[in-house]
């Protein structure tokens, strides 16, 4: 549609007047319903809303504006546009441009295709019918088609606009079909119901019966079905007996027959090509997707830089030419953007990255397990020189569990900002974990499924654990190591002046008052007896009494995580900092799991889904 405002609309009355004078001869009436036209252009006026406003202070205002609409028609400056609505034919909008535009032209066209449609007897509006009627479209405002263009505009559902195409309808004039964008859908619809209105002859039905070599009762059965490829077939029939048909003279053929049967067989087989060649091109652009995944999926690094990605995303640049921003769109909505009611994308972007569902478990161990080395080298130094010196700026790191934990945070952004970008993520990596552990089929019940996430989160809770707890940096465990580096001189200095002593339980403490936490703020099940919950509220502080690093000690949440490698200064520095001590009690009794079906899997899956959404 022109959106390009006619001159005269910007006229004051006087030039308007001059304008009217020179285009036709036009009633002091119409002239004022031109000048409120003009007031209140727009590209397509409401016929309602106008009408509305003429009707208040113009006689017959309605009669006067069909008469003024109809000269200014005849004048290729003005039309009006209609709709057919619950069967009949209504106004729709006022169409008032300068003279001989395409966009009258655009809307003449809809409105001799809607009379079609209302009688399909009147012939279709070819070049030779739009001439009889001394309408002629200038040349540049056609655009040449076929029938493959125009089907594909239908099965791409591209039918606003309106663009004005011919078709060559290969008859004996040479004749061409004329219509816009937005009338191709209603061209097949009146093409069908035009061959259907030849069948209310009983002699062209059986004529036909005899070409198609069928039963009247069956041929009246497809007529009024809706199955195109009927439709295709009759056409192609009609044609391919064209020459027995026009040779026979029993029965008076209907003057448009051929170009009607062309359209149809033309039009269907069209339409079936581009539906092919559109899924065709629908699985190529899916399995591109699918290879742009596992650029991502198959990284030896587990992740790939945005830079890196965008190469092999810009590769398909060419091969999709106009279509690369909605194959990008399409590619972004499918793989990175999480389905309903999660959080987990297939692919996720993070910190100029892209990291794939199944490699996000992988990465975040790997980086935990390389960070948490690399802060308790940090860590020990720094207790060390604490120890000797007592300075303020140290003291303030760890003075308190608080102040440690703020100072891992600080580091970890620092560091690793990746990493500390997926710790303010926790729903994310649960669904991870998950995924990754669904994938390997590492779990059997809902119980397993949770022990995945044991390590990391709270139980029962999609919350990250303290990152001491996370990256193994029990404050008593560093405090011990530092202290059995001193020399023994050192050593006993500390233990005479009870700053040892100190030092423990200051450090001791801290830990008690995260594995408190953890206890307390676990959202236990309701079997829990308040019995089950004092016996691991024990076990909790009896391990941060004696410096181990939490409830589960580091090589079982190995096992439960998949983490692996070594702590931060190698096992054997490590263990230097342990206490020594006997461990008594009855061996454990290993029981044999049974194994469970897939559908109790499945529905174990189910379970735990719904209690990490809580």
């Amino acid at each position: 549609m022109s959106l390009v405002q006619p001159g005269f609309v910007t006229y004051d009355e006087k030039e308007r007047e001059a304008f009217l004078s020179q285009v036709g001869n036009f009633t002091p009436v119409e002239r004022s319903i031109f000048h409120k036209l003009c007031r209140v252009w727009e590209p397509l006026i409401s016929f309602s809303r106008f009408s509305s406003i003429i009707n208040r202070d113009t006689a017959n205002a309605n009669a006067e504006l069909m008469r003024l609409m109809a000269k200014l028609s005849k004048s290729r400056m003005g039309i009006i546009s209609t709709a057919i609505h619950q069967g009949e034919r209504e106004s729709q909008g006022i169409i008032v441009c300068e003279p001989g535009e395409q966009i009258f032209y655009s809307y003449l066209l809809d409105e001799e295709l809607l009379d079609v449609f209302e009688n399909v007897l009147l012939p279709m509006p070819t070049k030779s019918v739009l001439e009889e009627k001394n309408i002629i479209i200038p040349n540049e405002y056609v655009t040449p088609s076929d029938f493959k263009t125009i089907a594909g505009i239908y099965v791409n559902k591209q039918l606003q606009g309106t663009e004005i195409f011919s078709l060559e309808l290969g008859n004996e004039q040479n004749d061409q079909l004329i219509f816009t964008r937005n009338a191709i859908k209603r061209l097949l619809t009146i093409h069908i119901a035009k061959m259907r209105g030849y069948f209310q002859s009983s002699n062209f039905l059986a004529l036909m019966g005899s070409v198609m070599e069928m039963s009247l009762t069956e041929l009246r059965s497809k007529v009024s079905a809706r199955n195109p490829e009927f439709w295709k077939t009759l056409g192609s029939g009609i044609l391919e007996h064209q020459a027995d048909l026009r040779a026979q003279r029993k029965v008076k053929l209907p003057d448009d027959l051929f170009p009607v049967s062309k359209f149809l067989m033309e039009f269907l087989q069209a339409q079936i090509e581009v539906a092919k060649e559109r899924k065709k091109q629908a699985e190529e652009r899916k399995q591109d997707m699918k290879t742009l995944e596992e650029i991502i999926s198959k990284s030896d690094s587990l992740m790939v830089a945005e830079e890196l990605f965008e190469s092999h995303l810009d590769a398909m640049r060419e091969k999709y030419a106009d279509q690369f921003t909605s194959f990008r769109r399409e590619f972004e909505e499918a793989y990175l953007q999480p389905e309903s009611h999660k959080n987990l994308p297939t692919i996720l972007k993070i910190e100029g990255h892209y990291v794939h569902e199944n490699n996000i478990k992988p990465l975040f161990l790997q980086r935990v397990e390389k960070l948490g080395k690399e802060l308790y080298r940090i860590y020990l130094p720094l207790m060390s020189k604490y120890i000797r010196s007592n300075r303020s700026d140290l003291a303030s790191i760890f003075n308190s569990t608080g102040t440690f934990e703020h100072d891992i945070q600080e580091r970890v952004r620092q560091m690793d900002s990746l990493l500390a970008s997926l710790l303010t993520k926790p729903s994310t990596v649960a669904e991870a974990f998950i995924q990754n552990s669904r994938l390997v089929k590492e779990l059997k019940d809902v119980e397993e499924m949770k022990s995945v996430l044991v390590g990391f989160f709270y139980p029962e809770r999609i919350q990250f654990k303290e990152l001491q707890i996370i990256f193994n940096l029990g404050i008593k465990d560093i405090y011990m190591h530092a202290f059995l580096n001193f020399g023994i001189l050192r050593q006993l200095i500390l233990r005479i002046t009870g700053r040892h002593e100190s030092f423990q339980k200051k450090f001791g403490d801290q830990m008690q008052s995260i594995y408190r936490r953890m206890v307390n703020e676990a959202a236990l099940p309701e079997h829990y007896s308040p019995q089950r919950k004092r016996a691991r509220e024990d076990r909790a502080f009896r391990a941060g009494a004696d410096g181990s690093r939490g409830p589960r000690s580091s090589s079982q949440r190995k096992l439960s995580t998949g983490r692996q490698g070594g702590s931060a200064s190698g096992s054997s520095s490590r263990s230097k900092a342990k206490v020594s001590g006997k461990v008594s009690g009855k061996p454990e009794i290993i029981q044999k799991k049974r194994l469970y079906s897939r559908q109790e899997q499945d529905s174990a899956w189910s379970e735990f889904s719904k209690s990490i959404k809580k």
